[in-house]
């Protein structure tokens, strides 16, 4: 697949929307940036499917100061096949109150076309 200038910035613009329902702590509308069957996976092993991701999300951010702030720093596309491209970014998650940095993760994406629109299949917390 050969990826237009558009569809770079279609990608980057899910990357970065996922991390600023984070911290609107809209789960429904982050679960819609996947696909069905989509996944995140790290440490705590994997969450499939849109039911699943709220919920996740949901305890995740929970466990997060009230009013941190999910920050996407330097999206990268790494690699694209014939369906899938695959990207990476770092997520800081700051403290708005503090200013301090609560964690700091690399993050790999991988992402479809469904439609007119571009979907997760995995975020991979690295």
């Amino acid at each position: 697949m050969q990826l237009t200038a558009e569809d770079q910035l279609a990608i980057f613009r899910v990357i970065i929307q996922a991390d600023q329902l984070a911290t609107k702590r809209n789960a429904k509308a982050y679960a819609e940036l996947f696909t069905i069957d989509g996944q995140i996976t790290g440490i705590k092993g994997p969450v499939t499917g849109r039911a699943n991701l709220i919920s996740f999300t949901q305890k995740t951010w929970e466990q997060e100061p009230a009013h941190s702030q999910h920050l996407t720093v330097a999206p990268m596309i790494m690699a694209v096949t014939a369906e899938i491209v695959t990207a990476q970014s770092t997520l800081l998650i700051v403290d708005s109150t503090t200013k301090m940095i609560g964690d700091c993760q690399s993050i790999q994406h991988e992402l479809k076309r469904q439609g007119e629109r571009w979907l997760f299949i995995t975020r991979r917390v690295l």
